[in-house]
C-alpha cells in the first residue's frame, strides 16, 4: 500500500451520497487497498482538470486549481 498522501491546505468537507455509491467506494477502496478518502481526491481532481480543459481556463486558473 502506498504511503498517505500529504495535503499542503488541507479543508473538510462533508457530503452525503446515495448507498449504492458508497457501497461501489468501499468496493474500490477495498480491492486497491486504498481509502474511500483518496479514491474521492482523485475523482475531484479528475473532475477539475476536465472542466478546465473544457471550458479553456487560463493558465493563473489552472495553477489555482492544482
Amino acid at each position: 500500500m502506498a504511503a498517505p498522501r500529504r495535503l499542503k491546505k488541507p479543508v473538510h468537507i462533508t457530503t452525503v451520497v446515495e448507498e449504492s455509491q458508497h457501497e461501489a467506494l468501499r468496493y474500490f477502496a477495498y480491492t486497491e487497498k486504498r481509502p474511500i478518502a483518496n479514491l474521492l481526491r482523485e475523482a475531484i481532481e479528475n473532475f477539475i482538470k476536465e472542466k478546465t480543459v473544457k471550458q479553456g481556463m487560463s493558465d493563473i486558473k489552472q495553477a489555482a486549481v492544482k
